[in-house]
C-alpha cells in the first residue's frame, strides 16, 4: 500500500508542475498548440485533477493535524483544475 501512496504522489506532482512548462511560451497561439493541448495536455490535466483528488483525500487527515489544508488543495486540486479547465484552449503561459 505503501508503494502504491508513493506512486500516486510520484505521478500527481509530475503531472500537476510540470505541465505548465513542458511548452514555450509563446505570444501568439496556433493550430498545432491548439490541437496538441486538446490531445494530450488536456487529458493528462484531466488525470492529474481526478489523481490529486484522491491524493488530496487520503491525505487529509495528515494535513488537518500538520494545520496545512490549504496548501495541500492548492498543489493536488486548485492548480491542475485551473491548467485543465480555466486555462484558454492553445495557451501555455502560467495562469
Amino acid at each position: 500500500m505503501k508503494k502504491v501512496i508513493v506512486v500516486l504522489l510520484t505521478i500527481g506532482i509530475m503531472l500537476s508542475s510540470s505541465m505548465a512548462f513542458a511548452v514555450d511560451f509563446k505570444d501568439s497561439v496556433d493550430g498545432y498548440d491548439i490541437a496538441f493541448d486538446s490531445l494530450v495536455f488536456r487529458p493528462l490535466g484531466v488525470a492529474a485533477t481526478m489523481g490529486g483528488s484522491i491524493i488530496f483525500f487520503i491525505s487529509l487527515p495528515i494535513a488537518a493535524i500538520t494545520d496545512s489544508i490549504e496548501p495541500a488543495a492548492e498543489l493536488l486540486v486548485k492548480d491542475p483544475y485551473r491548467f485543465t479547465f480555466v486555462r484558454p484552449l492553445g495557451e501555455f503561459k502560467s495562469l
